[in-house]
């Protein structure tokens, strides 16, 4: 639920705090989120200042590989006496499994994720 802030006398939601700005182009954007209270000449700035140093965000997942596996990989500890439980498998609706897939492939493709076999 987004919370509304009363700003210099007009009521504005946190969504509409928010300006987007391409560091990049038409064809390749690179978007970053600041915030629309901020004057005009300090964005421009802002966004200058986030050009010059472009070079050291990672605008896709295919740029973050020098990070090291302690820190994003994923490990849920188990109890040694815990009953496995089968589920069944379930259907997603048509939109949000291509969703779905559109973000397993981008992981995929980066190397974060690898299939395995599971045995039945």
């Amino acid at each position: 639920m987004i919370k509304d802030q009363k700003i210099v006398g007009q009521i504005i939601t946190t969504k509409e705090q928010i300006v987007k700005l391409n560091l990049g182009t038409q064809m390749e954007p690179q978007d970053v989120l600041v915030n629309a209270i901020l004057h005009t000449a300090f964005q421009l700035q802002v966004k200058n200042m986030l050009i010059d140093y472009k070079d050291v965000f990672a605008w896709n997942y295919k740029e973050l590989k020098g990070i090291p596996r302690k820190i994003c990989e994923h490990k849920i500890q188990l109890m040694a006496d815990a009953q496995l439980i089968k589920h069944k498998q379930y259907r997603m609706s048509p939109n949000y499994a291509l969703k779905v897939r559109e973000d397993l492939d981008k992981l995929l493709d980066a190397g974060f994720i690898y299939p395995i076999r599971t045995t039945q």
